[in-house]
């Protein structure tokens, strides 16, 4: 039995279900995209019926036929070809192309995840559409450009937040913007889930035309991770105490444990990850004092070993079972 991971090499995450899978006996085949030396030096694909075949470098063979599972860490359908010269960029374009092309071929029921359904359903409006239809609580939102939209919807509100839209990275040091890739510190400013005053509004020079993602505030009492696996859900509370950070991320103090979720908001997790068309995502809840539980967004392809290890729930392990058996249906 095989299985194929697509991850950069020093993904940890990938490396814990590795460790699994090879404890199962599984054939494990590892790939980084970014790395020539670990991509195939064969693609085959031949048919019809259609059979694919990847070649290694060290003589090894992956049949596509023997494939249980594709563990994927990594925006496959992201890659394009670099290099400039015309004829050497034509080449790796059809090179990327017959890869994925060989990749498509794979039941979709197999992936954790499929790269082409994640890249849709990471969008955390269609995920709150979702929610939504399935029952569960969403908080008023606003995505606009218009600064007194902003400031009208938030006059409704108690208290809100504002978050980005898209997972593009942006950090500031020392007041300058830096691209992500030249970031050697931990000295920065990152734009995570705040609080937005309307003070700030007032100062209407300092909003440009950026769409702007405005969320009504959730009088939490705990941030939740509930990580959906198949259909099983491994779920971590945080408790959130008044003049913490609002991100959960920027609090470096907070204590993780096991979460009992109720059996029906569990249910309807399950069935929102299978209707985006995923066996895998870490969805983020709010927890507020009445007991009701706030849907705020789904990490398509989220971590989980902060809170696998902190909580001791075997999320790892699941997503290794989950590959070595027959995909279940998705939405």
């Amino acid at each position: 039995m095989s299985i194929l991971v697509l991850a950069l090499r020093n993904d940890l995450h990938a490396d814990a279900v590795i460790d699994h899978l090879q404890i199962m006996g599984a054939h494990t085949f590892r790939i980084d995209p970014t790395d020539d030396s670990s991509l195939p030096v064969n693609i085959s694909i031949s048919g019809p019926p259609f059979q694919a075949r990847f070649d290694f470098a060290d003589g090894q063979r992956l049949e596509f036929d023997t494939l249980s599972g594709v563990f994927c860490r990594f925006a496959v359908d992201s890659m394009v070809a670099n290099d400039s010269a015309p004829l050497a960029q034509f080449s790796e374009s059809e090179r990327i192309a017959a890869f994925n092309a060989a990749l498509r071929l794979v039941d979709r029921r197999k992936w954790i995840n499929d790269p082409w359904a994640e890249a849709r359903a990471d969008c955390k409006i269609l995920q709150s559409s979702v929610a939504i239809s399935l029952g569960i609580d969403v908080p008023a939102c606003l995505i606009t450009q218009r600064v007194g939209e902003v400031v009208e919807f938030a006059q409704t509100q108690n208290d809100c937040v504002i978050k980005p839209i898209s997972d593009v990275p942006l950090a500031c040091v020392n007041g300058t913007y830096l691209p992500h890739n030249e970031l050697y510190t931990n000295n920065f400013s990152a734009p995570y889930t705040a609080a937005i005053p309307l003070s700030f509004l007032d100062n209407v020079p300092a909003v440009d035309s950026t769409p702007s993602y405005i969320q009504a505030a959730v009088p939490k009492t705990a941030d939740i991770r509930a990580t959906v696996v198949g259909d099983s859900i491994f779920a971590a509370s945080m408790v959130y105490e008044a003049g913490s950070p609002i991100d959960v991320r920027l609090n470096t103090d907070v204590q993780i444990q096991t979460h009992d979720l109720p059996p029906s908001m569990g249910t309807k997790l399950t069935k929102l990850v299978k209707k985006l068309g995923l066996r895998f995502a870490s969805c983020d809840l709010a927890l507020d004092n009445s007991g009701r539980y706030f849907f705020l967004e789904s990490n398509v392809s989220g971590n989980w070993l902060w809170t696998e290890h902190a909580a001791a729930i075997p999320i790892s392990r699941a997503i290794a079972t989950l590959l070595m058996t027959e995909g279940q249906a998705i939405d």
